[in-house]
């Protein structure tokens, strides 16, 4: 089949092109190609085709859906980080509310069959105050300007699925990492501090935020997987959670990794690193997705850590240590 992805150049458009591949389907995606775009396009199989597309400007998407004419279509175009969205809640309200309307608004003014899986966030949840994993019905409490534009597409996604029977399947994607994201989230921001570290270029000081909130964390290997299941077997209108059903506070995490590296580093807290308003316990119930499409992680936390470490001690030896900014409409 023909598969469209949105936000190809992302990190985890990668790793899904991967999973597509190995099923041998077709792949066409869209993203923006400014200069570092088309570097970033350069380096995707030569077999995937990349059109240039904002998808906040109306109008853009709807003579590349007759273009492109997909199957199957995975909407990854986002700004991904909660903390960018407070210093940009304008931006990212655009990127993420606004470009999946123009998406959807297309789609059904084309009136595209084919069946959609669109990518939300957890965050857009209450939290569990009682410190139980929260399934698919737990109330959306945003505290970030990322959650309320994530919530806002979730909402949006579900109303075109009711009123326009788009097939569309909906995630709730709690946190997710590997080697290629960037150092704006916590886990390659401490995995490239202490590769940094360990290659004698920076003082044994790690930078830290807020390392007492406890998280879901999955490998994205296992996320891509996921995705690609629910565009085979997830019920149109319907959300699930992708998660490991696991919580893991981000100090447990952080000195698993510190044993990891084996080095002997001092924490320091960056006040500028801790989010204005946070969720103290955020772990998803996934009996859904593994009930109804038999998807479970299959990478364990030390091996997914172990892989971001190995990458940035890559990047560190090669002379290449990438920055935190993101494009506002790459996943």
């Amino acid at each position: 089949m023909r598969i469209l992805i949105t936000g190809i150049l992302g990190f985890v458009a990668g790793y899904v092109i991967s999973e597509l591949k190995d099923k041998g389907h077709e792949i066409v995606g869209i993203d923006i190609l400014d200069a570092a775009g088309k570097e970033k396009a350069r380096r995707l199989p030569r077999d995937v085709t990349v059109l240039n597309c904002d998808l906040s400007e109306l109008g853009q998407i709807s003579p590349l859906l007759d273009e492109t004419f997909p199957d199957l279509l995975i909407h990854l175009a986002a700004q991904s980080s909660a903390g960018k969205s407070f210093d940009d809640p304008h931006g990212t309200f655009i990127s993420n509310a606004v470009g999946s309307l123009n998406l959807l608004e297309s789609m059904r003014k084309k009136e595209y069959h084919g069946k959609a899986v669109f990518v939300g966030t957890s965050e857009m949840y209450r939290g569990g105050k009682e410190r139980v994993p929260v399934n698919e019905d737990a109330p959306f409490l945003p505290v970030s300007p990322y959650a309320a534009s994530k919530a806002a597409q979730d909402m949006m996604a579900e109303q075109y699925s009711q009123c326009y029977a788009l097939k569309i399947v909906r995630t709730r994607s709690f946190s997710h990492t590997g080697p290629g994201q960037t150092t704006v989230f916590a886990i390659p921001a401490f995995a490239q501090q202490l590769a940094l570290i360990g290659a004698g270029k920076k003082e044994p000081v790690l930078e830290v935020g807020n390392l007492d909130v406890v998280r879901d964390y999955t490998d994205v290997r296992d996320v891509a997987r996921a995705y690609v299941l629910l565009l085979e077997k997830g019920r149109p209108g319907e959300a699930y959670n992708v998660s490991s059903g696991k919580g893991r506070s981000v100090r447990d995490i952080l000195m698993k990794m510190i044993e990891i590296s084996g080095l002997k580093v001092e924490l320091k807290t960056i006040p500028s690193k801790i989010r204005r308003s946070d969720i103290e316990y955020l772990v998803g119930d996934n009996s859904k997705i593994s009930r109804e499409t038999g998807w479970r992680p299959d990478f364990g936390i030390d091996e997914t850590l172990s892989s971001v470490l190995e990458y940035w001690r890559e990047q560190v030896r090669e002379g290449t240590t990438p920055g935190g900014k993101q494009s506002l409409v790459r996943g």
